[in-house]
């Protein structure tokens, strides 16, 4: 936003150059984007257009930086305590929307002289890139740059008058289905109830906040004036704005938000100006203000400051910076201008004070931070690690709502019946996932990290891993991606064990950690599997702690089998296991094979047994009694043939 440095420097003595101002502005309050000649192009923060986007509201704020008070504004009200007399032709103020039309000001003017305006003020708009049209038009723009408040004129004679009464009425409404406005630059707006706009009794005047019409426009011939100020609902003319195409500043300033206070300001100042410039009467006047907003009052905390701003201030001198930007300080109770929307709660002040104190004063402090476990950090990495595996392995992650259409917990608010309860399991959500990428893919294959919730409070971090294939059964595939992962992610000692027809249990040391099923409904062409992420990291870290070395050798023997292929190499471990050989350190399947002379259905199997002692050399007679127990475990549980 252009500001002309001679304006602030009239309105501000104490600035002592145009760099000192360009230092002083970027110090404490905002960014001077440029300084050409008498023109600074200074960056106004959005939610400081309710007080500083005008002359007035930032010499205010440049007064405080130089430590002087600024009281311009106080002796502006002072118009409104005349007992202005009507003059001329009556009106009347009509506001049917005071939601949209928060307050509005008229004011009767007779006998004015249009004119050109004077060097000064022709000088003033041109820096700010405002069009000098004539003496009344340019006293609304410039009593806008002033204070903020934009303004508009109507020529009273051109408005229509009621047929009953004969008497002029500034009606305040929304646009009508097929009516239509043409604006002072000759453009023709359609208009509907969504648009606010001022009308006399026969046509719509302007769009309201954003554009003044052809209708009542002011031209050298006008005579008697109406003069207007309102304030309007931010999000509306932001709409409309929108809606027509149509930016004009009035409707930047509106869009804000900005104060109604602003508009006492406004109509004050130009009433000075063009009793001043203008000549002519003052007629009656009509302030139209439904609801005032109430005073923001805020109780401060000197402690509270220094401990949030890091600063060790005393309070009269924090209390200070605040008088000098125009709060109201009442003992320990700080009461907010009305003009300053932004300021809503404790930290607004706090920041306040900040930036008047300076942000360049500020010392440089280490943060204080709580040290944290390394334990969170490496739970991070072995998320990050489980991800790395998987994507490697052609699998894509994706992430869904952590809300079903049935669980455990339901909540209290859903956004909608199909989410109303805390999901208890990732399978839903990949099996959606699966379904809807088969209307474009033959395979898909996906994984989820997240949270599952069970009842009452409990939650766990679940990984979800999903395989599809229109054509192939995938649950060997999945077998092959979890033992490829669990691996990976340095589990070794795991197994897989049925644990019905359809779903498979993944434990470690006795430990459940998941399950692997496929859907009988797909065909088994969809197979999912489900860990606890978790129980999955505690496993691979104790998997990590240290075991020093057998210094004595090792005994290798391989058991080879003939069985029926029904059963699972699984369970044939299982029973190795649990046969409790006591010097069993390790087996793996080596080969497995179908042969005629094994007999039809049965398969060969070959297990690599390695049998260990930490306290001596083995035996080649104690190694066959545990080779002994093996061997009688699985002829008794599943009748293995022994080769």
């Amino acid at each position: 936003m252009k500001f002309n440095y001679k304006i602030l420097k009239n309105l501000v003595s104490a600035i002592k150059s145009r760099e000192d101002l360009a230092e002083k502005l970027e110090s404490h309050l905002f960014e001077v984007e440029s300084v050409a000649g008498d023109v600074m192009d200074i960056k106004i923060l959005p939610n400081r257009y309710s007080d500083a986007a005008c002359y007035y509201g930032l010499a205010r704020e440049i007064s405080a930086m130089y430590g002087k008070d600024f009281n311009k504004n106080s002796g502006l009200k002072s118009l409104y305590s005349k007992n202005l007399k009507t003059k001329g032709r009556s009106f009347k103020v009509v506001n049917k929307v005071p939601n949209l039309c928060r307050r509005i000001s008229v004011c009767h003017f007779s006998g004015v002289k249009i004119n050109s305006s004077p060097k000064w003020l022709k000088e003033a708009l041109e820096s700010s890139g405002i069009r000098s049209i004539n003496n009344l038009v340019d006293i609304t723009n410039y009593v806008t740059l002033e204070t903020g408040q934009p303004l508009h004129a109507f020529d009273f004679d051109k408005m229509s008058p009621s047929m009953n009464s004969g008497q002029v009425a500034l009606i305040v409404r929304q646009g009508r289905p097929k009516e239509a406005v043409e604006t002072i630059d000759g453009q023709k707006f359609k208009l509907d109830p969504s648009v606010v706009v001022l009308a006399d009794k026969k046509d719509p005047l302007d769009i309201a906040g954003i554009k003044g019409g052809k209708k009542a426009e002011i031209t050298n011939s006008t005579k008697n004036v109406l003069l207007t100020a309102g304030n309007f609902d931010g999000v509306s003319i932001y709409k409309t704005s929108r809606k027509i195409g149509l930016t004009t500043d009035a409707s930047t300033r509106f869009s804000h938000n900005i104060s109604p206070e602003l508009v006492g300001w406004g109509m004050a100042r130009a009433t000075e100006l063009i009793l001043e410039l203008c000549g002519g009467e003052i007629g009656k006047f009509i302030d139209n203000y439904p609801k005032k907003p109430q005073k923001n009052i805020i109780k401060f905390d000197i402690e509270k400051f220094n401990k949030i701003s890091g600063l060790d201030l005393k309070e009269k001198q924090a209390l200070d910076y605040l008088r000098k930007l125009g709060f109201l300080v009442n003992g320990l109770l700080v009461i907010v201008p009305l003009i300053r929307t932004d300021i809503e709660i404790f930290e607004d002040l706090v920041e306040e004070i900040m930036r008047m104190y300076g942000y360049k004063q500020l010392k440089p402090k280490p943060p204080l931070i709580f040290l944290k476990s390394h334990k969170q950090g490496d739970e991070i990495n072995f998320k990050d690690r489980t991800r790395k595996i998987l994507v490697n392995m052609g699998l894509s992650e994706v992430y869904n709502y952590s809300f079903s259409d049935k669980g455990d917990i339901k909540l209290e608010n859903p956004a909608s019946k199909d989410y109303s309860f805390l999901r208890h399991s990732l399978e839903s959500g990949l099996i959606k996932n699966i379904e809807n990428n088969f209307r474009f893919f033959q395979r898909v294959g996906l994984f989820e990290l997240g949270k599952v919730f069970s009842y009452p409070d409990k939650e766990s971090f679940m990984l979800g891993i999903a395989i599809g294939d229109k054509k192939e059964k995938t649950i060997f595939e999945l077998k092959g991606i979890i033992d490829q992962l669990l691996s990976g992610l340095g589990l070794t000692d795991y197994s897989v064990q049925d644990e019905n027809l359809e779903r498979l249990k993944i434990k470690s040391n006795d430990g459940v950690l998941g399950y692997i099923r496929y859907l009988r409904e797909h065909g088994g062409k969809i197979s999912l599997a489900e860990i606890n992420l978790g129980e999955l990291f505690h496993k691979a870290q104790d998997e990590k702690e240290y075991e020093s070395i057998s210094k004595y050798p090792s005994i290798t023997r391989d058991l080879s089998i003939s069985v029926s292929l029904n059963v699972r190499v699984n369970k044939i471990m299982e029973i190795i296991e649990a046969s409790v050989p006591q010097y069993l350190d390790d087996v793996d399947l080596i080969d497995s094979y179908i042969d005629d002379k094994l007999g039809e259905g049965n398969q060969g199997l070959t297990f690599r047994l390695v049998f260990l002692s930490e306290e001596k050399t083995l035996t080649d007679k104690e190694v066959d009694e545990e080779f002994k127990k093996i061997t009688t475990a699985l002829i008794n549980n599943i009748g293995v043939d022994v080769r």
